[in-house]
């Protein structure tokens, strides 16, 4: 793991997160797993290959909405934490207009609003760590800087240490403390909400009922809050009996991507699909804010809260190319099974800033990514005007050997109903990751294990109006 670096540093984790999209979107995008690149007549496929809204004989409005379930359960020292949230959770709104037919060429034009990831989830860690504390990164962090100049430095939670009196310097500048670290009782919370959306003009292309070609232009938008308490209590010491620091940081962005993709129709009802996604060029916005407060033997505090912020700055992110491509077997009217593959370089992410100093992420992301890959698998069967659906995806991070390896996967389930005109869909999926978690510099901090999972429920109603 690395360094966390300067406070206002972009990181990362920040690159990763803003780079991996999961679609929660339609009931029968999901049901059926998300593999539709090869695939059409949904909303979502058409985020993920334009090339299926083709696919639609008819005008068509479309809205999906449900709950959606987060849970983390965190493992410290043997001691187990549950945390669940849960609330309201937007899928998808589409439309699509079809055109007449012109020169053997069917055209569609429309429009979707699509809910690509959501960032919600909290996660508390307690327990005991006996002669570890942040104190002691602060402490090797601060050697040999004048106490005035550390915040100009970068060292900003060192600065917040040392006027919170829980580190002290001598006239060389030599960094102590009066925390006794042989028992620390450790508390971690991190409170995240917010999530990523793409709105996407779509428009697409269908000739002898075999080639399907389509593109969109998206304009994703990110709003990205992370809440975090840290805690340590000391049972013995001269002087220091705890402390808190709290961090708040919020990042919201707006950018423009391209999407191009194809499909082919062979006799045997097998389709083969594939698309390309340029990077999505963001302008991210960010702010943040910290308070670090101290406890003192004999029940006395620090009369004033230490506090620090920054006033909102920007930067640019241009999340990484991605290739797809699919392939399905459609039994006539019975139903389809279905699997894509995707590809995202993660090391094609790019970033800048003329408000701060961010040149070192481009090194790191070159350093420390590496190609990510997607998986996915579904499957719906017909029975009449009545449909069920499973699914199955695995994603991997993106992160190479220097972080822990951490795989996403998810199970769907899903059924539904086509009349005439109506359709009805529903899903429930299951979406679980598993990784370590650092209180800070992985270098200096004990690790637990968390596990998140996602549950979302999603419906779908669509209604149909004209022929083709």
């Amino acid at each position: 793991m690395l360094p966390t670096g300067f406070l206002w540093s972009q990181s990362i984790e920040d690159v990763q997160r803003f780079s991996q999209t999961t679609y929660l979107g339609t009931a029968r995008y999901m049901g059926a797993g998300g593999a539709f690149t090869s695939l059409g007549n949904d909303f979502t496929a058409s985020h993920q290959n334009p090339a299926g809204f083709a696919v639609f004989r008819r005008t068509e409005l479309s809205l999906s909405l449900g709950g959606l379930n987060s849970g983390t359960a965190t493992t410290f020292k043997g001691s187990t934490r549950i945390e669940d949230l849960g609330g309201f959770n937007f899928g998808n709104i589409g439309f699509v207009f079809v055109l007449p037919e012109e020169n053997d060429w069917n055209w569609n034009v429309g429009m979707s609003l699509n809910k690509s990831a959501d960032y919600t989830n909290r996660s508390t860690t307690t327990g005991e760590s006996n002669n570890v504390s942040r104190i002691d990164m602060w402490l090797d962090n601060s050697q040999g800087y004048d106490p005035d100049d550390l915040l100009n430095a970068g060292r900003v939670h060192e600065w917040m240490a040392f006027q919170s009196y829980l580190t002290d310097s001598d006239g060389d500048f030599n960094y102590t403390t009066q925390a006794d670290r042989e028992v620390v009782n450790s508390v971690y919370t991190v409170d995240q909400q917010g999530g990523m959306n793409e709105f996407a003009i779509l428009f697409a292309a269908e000739k002898d009922n075999r080639w399907y070609f389509g593109g969109s232009l998206g304009v994703p938008f990110i709003n990205y809050k992370r809440d975090v308490v840290y805690s340590e209590r000391f049972e013995l010491g001269d002087s220091i009996s705890s402390f808190d620091l709290k961090e708040h940081n919020e990042i919201s962005g707006v950018g423009f991507n391209i999407k191009v993709g194809m499909q082919y129709r062979f006799n045997n009802g097998l389709r083969a699909g594939a698309a390309i996604h340029t990077p999505s060029w963001y302008t991210m916005e960010q702010s943040w804010e910290d308070a670090m407060f101290s406890r003192f033997k004999g029940g006395s505090v620090l009369e004033e809260v230490v506090e620090t912020y920054s006033d909102p700055y920007t930067w640019k992110l241009s999340t990484p190319w991605r290739g797809l491509l699919g392939l399905s077997k459609v039994f006539g009217k019975n139903g389809f099974l279905s699997v894509d593959y995707e590809l995202n370089a993660m090391n094609t992410a790019r970033s800048k800033s003329d408000s701060i100093n961010i040149d070192y992420l481009d090194e790191e992301i070159k350093a420390y990514t590496q190609l990510a890959h997607v998986v996915r698998a579904g499957a719906e069967l017909r029975l009449n005007r009545f449909y069920l659906r499973g699914g199955y995806s695995f994603q991997t991070s993106g992160l190479n050997g220097n972080f822990e390896q951490t795989n996403t996967n998810m199970i769907s389930l899903g059924a539904g109903y086509r009349g005439n005109d109506l359709s009805i869909d529903f899903v429930y999926a299951v979406r679980n990751t598993t990784q370590d978690v650092y209180f800070y510099d992985a270098r200096y901090s004990p690790s637990a294990q968390s596990d998140i999972t996602q549950k979302p429920l999603t419906f779908t109603m669509s209604y149909r109006i004209g022929n083709r």
